[in-house]
């Protein structure tokens, strides 16, 4: 009889994915059924009007210039790796070296690559929530037979981390620690001081830190967004990055994973890092010759691909501030403002009175008004009671979703 490997006996489902899931779902019956819905959701530059001129240069010469062989007859992966070794360097301060960078298709892969290696029965991370990784991997990892320990991040110190309950909750099951800077969905930045404790403490329990990194350079108000690869010191640290938001090309799905680790300190997770990414039809093997060429093709660019990231930046800044003044004048909503990312992270404080739930609360809003947002309770415990929307819509389009949100809770609360 085929034997199979022993898997959980079923998945943890954990409440803020069901509600997630659920709304998600209605979204899909309300829009096949023709209904005309403002959703803030996503995370797309594109959608949001944001085009990078050099994305279709680069394709375009790609197309014409670089016959469809297979990756592995060409010198693209070591060629994108020095190009982005060299855009690190000079917009993000750190040295890294190609032979420390991990290609992947998007940053999700990224991820999986660092699971597979580092996660088995009884391991777990330590992450910071409420964040994207949060919502994106304590559901899954069950199948690794693994946990995320999640420690809370506190609203009313701007979304820094508890870093007590950090300390408190490391324990000897503990492989890493994982964390999203700057954050999504709050939109926070970690001082250099935070960040450094953080590093510290990995580095007393001889464990990685590891950082989504994706919206280093998105940041508002000249505000500098530190990586974790500049304070690390001899401390094995591992970043997750890409092109999809700075570069504005998701559709792309190129990411990268640079991995610090001076002393050989986490030379056996590396080694099973670089298997697990060379295998057959996964990770770096299944980037597109197309893509690896026109990466590298934006990457040489830096200074007119960059330009446009700037411009990019710029403009949700406005956006960002747009949010907050019409957040700000709903009654029963307040919201931390974001320092950089594409997102805020506004509460409705009737959440859990006058709605019981941000589900019961989301489909009610989207039945009435049409508006939808991610709840926030996907993003963690912490998240309970929020909404996460989208700042890179356009004012038209934000004033409109806002005013049905006005209404909406005013017509629920009896709010004059």
């Amino acid at each position: 009889m085929l034997q199979i490997c022993d898997m959980p006996k079923s998945e943890p489902r954990y409440e803020g994915h069901k509600q997630a899931r659920t709304v998600r779902a209605h979204v899909r019956t309300l829009q096949k059924a023709g209904k005309k819905l403002i959703i803030l959701g996503g995370s797309d530059p594109v959608v949001g009007g944001f085009v990078n001129p050099q994305i279709r240069e680069a394709l375009s010469e790609a197309a014409e210039k670089m016959p469809p062989v297979y990756p592995s007859n060409t010198n693209l992966h070591e060629e994108l790796k020095r190009s982005i070794c060299a855009f690190e360097k000079k917009y993000r301060g750190f040295d890294c070296a190609p032979e420390d960078l991990i290609l992947t298709p998007g940053i999700a892969s990224g991820w999986s690559v660092i699971h597979y290696s580092l996660l088995g029965h009884d391991k777990e991370i330590l992450t910071l929530e409420p964040s994207h990784y949060y919502e994106n991997c304590s559901s899954y990892l069950y199948v690794l037979d693994a946990k995320v320990t999640a420690c809370r991040c506190l609203e009313q110190e701007k979304w820094q981390p508890d870093l007590d309950e950090v300390k408190k909750k490391i324990s000897k099951n503990t492989v890493a620690i994982a964390i999203t800077h700057p954050n999504n969905p709050t939109g926070a930045v970690h001082s250099e001081k935070t960040l450094k404790l953080l590093v510290d403490l990995a580095g007393e329990h001889d464990i990685p830190l590891m950082a989504d990194e994706m919206y280093g350079l998105i940041t508002f108000d000249s505000l500098e967004a530190r990586s974790i690869l500049r304070l690390a010191n001899d401390v094995p640290a591992i970043v997750i990055n890409g092109m999809s938001k700075t570069f504005m090309c998701p559709g792309w799905r190129l990411g990268y994973v640079c991995i610090h680790d001076p002393r050989g300190r986490i030379s056996d997770l590396v080694s099973r890092m670089r298997i697990w990414s060379s295998l057959y039809g996964h990770a770096t093997g299944a980037i597109p010759t197309p893509i690896l060429y026109a990466a590298n093709y934006v990457y040489q660019r830096t200074q007119e691909s960059f330009d446009s990231s700037l411009r990019m930046v710029k403009e949700t800044q406005k956006r960002r501030d747009y949010t907050m003044k019409r957040l700000n004048e709903i009654e029963g909503v307040s919201c931390v403002e974001p320092k950089a990312a594409l997102y805020a992270f506004p509460k409705i404080h009737d959440i859990g009175t006058v709605w019981k739930t941000e589900e019961e609360f989301l489909i009610r809003l989207l039945d009435e008004e049409g508006v939808g947002f991610l709840p926030g309770l996907e993003f963690g415990p912490s998240g309970f009671g929020h909404l996460r929307t989208l700042l890179q819509r356009n004012e038209d389009v934000l004033d409109e979703a806002y005013s049905r949100l006005d209404a909406f809770i005013k017509r629920h609360t009896r709010v004059t």
